[in-house]
């Protein structure tokens, strides 16, 4: 998802990625039901206004073509912004993506000053709790610890004005950010 398309929200492309998928012609497999659709699942979706340079995707084919032209097939039909790096052909019965992920990296850019980009490579590099306060929608506070959540290695770079924060975050089904426990 490149970032002349950030702001296309989570269900905007997932459409967008079913009719890519039904112009590239595959066979793809139809739920059993009163109103048939694609099984199809991706990992972790990004919020409004990310961009990613892989996202994992799973859609169940009823018969395969080859890993490279499924790949071609997909590329060549894909709208600007979206573009596939690897195809790979799974035993069925294979968990979803969601399920297999265990960790994301992720490199945040913030225009910052020096200052800023010290307190930040202070706090990771401790051991104090990071607390976050959360409000759902009806308007209800809680806090969280985020650190049991970033795994150790993060880089923080000032540099022309801007801090690169670049760390990875357990994610997926097993450690999953918004269901940490409350403190």
């Amino acid at each position: 998802k490149a970032d002349c398309i950030k702001f296309v929200g989570h269900l905007d492309l997932q459409t967008t990625m079913h009719r890519n998928i039904n112009r590239a012609e595959l066979n793809i497999a139809l739920s059993q039901g009163f109103s048939p659709h694609m099984l199809m699942s991706s990992a972790q979706p990004l919020s409004v206004g990310v961009s990613s340079e892989a996202e994992y995707l799973m859609v169940e084919l009823d018969t395969a073509k080859s890993e490279l032209e499924i790949l071609n097939d997909l590329n060549r039909t894909a709208p600007a912004g979206i573009s596939y790096k690897k195809v790979r052909l799974m035993e069925p019965g294979t968990s979803s993506p969601m399920s297999l992920l265990d960790a994301v990296e992720s490199v945040v850019k913030i225009p910052s000053t020096q200052d800023f980009a010290e307190t930040i490579r202070t706090a990771l590099n401790g051991n104090d709790p990071m607390l976050v306060v959360t409000t759902n929608k009806k308007g209800v506070e809680s806090t969280r610890d985020i650190r049991p959540l970033i795994k150790p290695g993060a880089t923080v770079v000032w540099s022309y004005g801007y801090t690169t924060l670049t760390l990875t975050t357990y994610a997926g089904c097993r450690r999953p950010l918004d269901l940490d426990p409350l403190l």
